[in-house]
């Protein structure tokens, strides 16, 4: 749930300047992370529901009862991160600060991170309504000022103030706001940028100049704000590149360390004189194998015939040979010199 508008009191209060021909008197900005539920009435809000930290609004533009006002929020004391979903703006009503207009943009906030994670700062403006009465800002003691609430009142300009913010020479009939270098190197990229540029405020009254002197000089914040936002683009583009390219190169040394160790256990392994081992796994044997010529390592002899024996010598030969009853200590018979057999019941 979102919600952008003025609360009860807000309109209360814009009652009462309008009957009174009164400026509204704006006091501070409230910045929180609550979130909108669907029981809640912002409309009758007196308070932001979670509040964060408090800034100054650091300028306006009005016309007629249309109004800009520009906030900036810095992350200076935060120790813990927050989204800024909600943002009041208080104004003094007779010396009690009141809630005038409230926003909050639900999951659509910027992350404020804490201060130990490094500077942030966001330039917010919100339009809001306001009477026809130029408005007026009290209790001005933010930091981050350009300028200081005596300037803002009495809408004057010094040489002295000018200098402290561009340290450049400043001459009151024509200001000049950059120079061609200047110029081209906040868009460097951009080639088409040539020249100064000079504003002529010669025909102007003291306030209109100071006033337009004041424009001028938020329009270089502006040009600065682009080059920046311009130099981080670039800086993550960058960064992309090196990511890729460091990504590339791992990717190439891995294929190459692969393809290295595929063609090495390819490679013929020695086991022995003779032998390898092939990529594929195949032991190849290129050498004749022989028995020692010693007793006992003779070759088996050819020429056997059916119902022979091996026959060993001492000394280790063999050879073919019948068995005969002799060789096994048996003496020959014939059937007529064996004994009658009797068998007994």
């Amino acid at each position: 749930m979102t919600f952008h508008g003025m609360t009860k009191i807000g309109e209360l209060y814009m009652a009462k300047c309008l009957a009174n021909n009164s400026p509204i008197s704006f006091a501070k900005v409230k910045i929180g992370n609550g979130l909108l539920t669907e029981y809640d009435k912002p409309y009758d809000f007196s308070d932001i529901k979670r509040i964060k930290k408090e800034v100054s609004i650091t300028d306006i533009k009005q016309v007629e009862t249309a109004a800009q006002l520009l906030m900036v929020v810095t992350n200076e004391g935060v120790e813990t991160g927050f989204y800024c979903s909600e943002v009041g703006i208080y104004i003094n009503d007779e010396g009690v600060e009141k809630l005038y207009w409230y926003i909050n943009d639900a999951n659509q906030s910027p992350w404020l991170g804490p201060e130990v994670d490094g500077p942030v700062k966001y330039r917010w403006w919100e339009n809001i309504l306001v009477t026809t009465q130029e408005v007026v800002i009290v209790n001005w003691t933010g930091k981050e000022l350009w300028i200081d609430q005596q300037y803002m009142n009495d809408h004057t300009a010094s040489k002295e103030e000018i200098d402290s913010i561009f340290d450049e020479e400043f001459i009151y009939d024509t200001l000049m706001l950059a120079t061609e270098s200047q110029i081209r190197n906040l868009f460097p990229d951009n080639k088409k940028l040539t020249g100064e540029a000079q504003f002529d405020l010669s025909s102007l009254t003291d306030d209109e100049a100071s006033i337009v002197n004041m424009k001028l000089l938020s329009l270089f914040n502006d040009l600065l704000q682009q080059r920046m936002n311009h130099e981080n683009e670039a800086l993550t583009n960058e960064i992309s590149n090196l990511d890729k390219n460091l990504k590339s190169i791992i990717s190439q040394l891995s294929s190459s360390l692969s393809n290295d160790i595929s063609t090495k256990a390819n490679k013929n392994i020695q086991i022995n004189a003779g032998e390898g081992l092939e990529g594929g796994g195949t032991l190849e044997q290129n050498r004749t194998i022989q028995h020692k010529n010693l007793p006992g390592y003779k070759h088996i002899p050819t020429g056997g015939k059916n119902g022979q024996y091996l026959k060993y010598s001492s000394n280790g030969t063999a050879t073919w040979a019948n068995i005969e009853a002799v060789e096994l200590d048996l003496e020959a018979t014939t059937t007529s010199e064996i004994d009658t057999i009797t068998f007994e019941e």
